[in-house]
């Protein structure tokens, strides 16, 4: 009952369902340790389940899309791209290197600890998306060539 009071107490009081269910672990973890260190609990207490609802909603509709990509400079619409059929974050995009790309495969991958759960990913890239990393891959190896310079960065 004391962590059920806890709970209501925290989401009345305007904590996020996610936040207070990151909280409840940390206690529940906690005392379990202590349990299995030979702590004895007259009565173990029961950790009500919190339902998260942090579903991200989409966006943009594949029109959006092409309209805000018409717009954008050229320098920028990989990053769109990428964002938009890979659904990746912003520093996973910003991190991508040249070396983790594969245009003949049509692959992008992202090494294990880049990542906000430390996994790597390894994707198949959509036919638009390839063929706009190709065009870019052109773009960025003519300005290596006028400044006599390496890009590794795939956003530039």
């Amino acid at each position: 009952a004391m962590v059920a009071d806890y709970v209501e107490g925290r989401l009345s009081a305007g904590a996020a369902p996610a936040t207070v269910a990151r909280e409840i672990a940390a206690l529940r973890r906690a005392l379990r340790l202590l349990r299995d260190d030979g702590v004895r609990f007259p009565v173990f207490p029961r950790f009500p389940t919190i339902t998260e609802n942090n579903v991200r909603p989409e966006f943009f509709s594949p029109e959006q899309y092409e309209r805000l990509r018409e717009e954008l400079p050229a320098h920028l619409r990989p990053m769109l791209t990428l964002g938009y059929w890979l659904g990746w974050r912003r520093s996973e995009i910003l991190s991508l290197q040249w070396r983790h790309v594969d245009l003949d495969a049509g692959t992008v991958r992202l090494d294990a600890g880049t990542t906000k759960n430390l996994d790597g990913r390894y994707v198949h890239l959509p036919a638009p998306a390839l063929a706009e990393l190709r065009a870019w891959r052109e773009e960025t190896a003519a300005i290596e060539r006028r400044l006599g310079i390496i890009i590794q960065a795939v956003i530039h």
